[in-house]
């Protein structure tokens, strides 16, 4: 594995300290994508059992947003992406789980990441809809979805194009869009191959109540109902 072999290149005693550095920040990053990976596993196989539920409290998306931006701003760094920042310092309050709802903006902004183009564009938007709801867009410059691939992005260990071949096992954006749906809101995409990929999350601020899921068979690779 990446892992193993960068452990065991350490021990070379004629390594030179720039070269033992990137090994250890390579160390670093594998770990921590095999920790996300183990941990979105074991979250989607209690939900094949449990199914979702939610623990409401007042949540501030601008928050989520800071705190999700500071999360991935080294990677954006390694990979020379630019962030832009569509939101202002006013607190957007929702009625919701806030440990989710950051749960579904992280893999959210993790694919836009991802699928990036190297020095690609990576922008995340914030604003409120007459509803009253709050609109969450998050845009990338990367290489898309093809026509012919998108009635598959929402499959479980699905990648949607033979491009998008990042590390992960397939499951953020069905995981985002489960979560999104709880809520009473909606997930939606608009991408073109080659040309990047639009996702707008839709969050009523008071959601009529916080809709629990019963088991899904998440694990069995199957494919949940088309976002509204």
């Amino acid at each position: 594995s990446v892992i193993q072999g960068s452990v065991e290149s350490l021990d070379k005693s004629a390594m030179g300290e720039e070269h033992r550095r990137k090994v250890i920040q390579l160390i670093t990053r594998q770990t921590s994508q095999l920790t996300r990976l183990l941990e979105d596993v074991s979250y989607l196989s209690a939900l094949s059992v449990t199914g979702m539920t939610f623990i409401p409290d007042q949540v501030v998306l601008e928050e989520i947003l800071e705190e999700v931006h500071s999360e991935h701003e080294a990677w954006l760094g390694r990979l020379q992406l630019q962030f832009q920042k569509g939101w202002g310092k006013d607190k957007t309050l929702v009625t919701g789980d806030r440990a989710k709802i950051k749960k579904a903006i992280s893999h959210l902004v993790n694919n836009a990441i991802k699928y990036n183009t190297k020095k690609g564009v990576v922008t995340v938007g914030l604003k409120l809809r007459n509803g009253p709801s709050a609109d969450i867009r998050i845009e990338d410059t990367g290489v898309g979805i093809a026509p012919d691939a998108m009635d598959r992005i929402y499959e479980h260990f699905k990648k949607a194009t033979m491009d998008r071949t990042g590390g992960g096992l397939g499951i953020g954006l069905p995981l985002a869009r489960s979560i999104v749906q709880g809520h009473g809101g909606t997930l939606t995409i608009d991408s073109e191959k080659g040309k990047g990929t639009v996702v707008t999350v839709i969050l009523p601020l008071e959601p009529a109540s916080l809709r629990p899921t019963g088991p899904t068979p998440l694990l069995q690779g199957g494919r949940e109902s088309q976002a509204s």
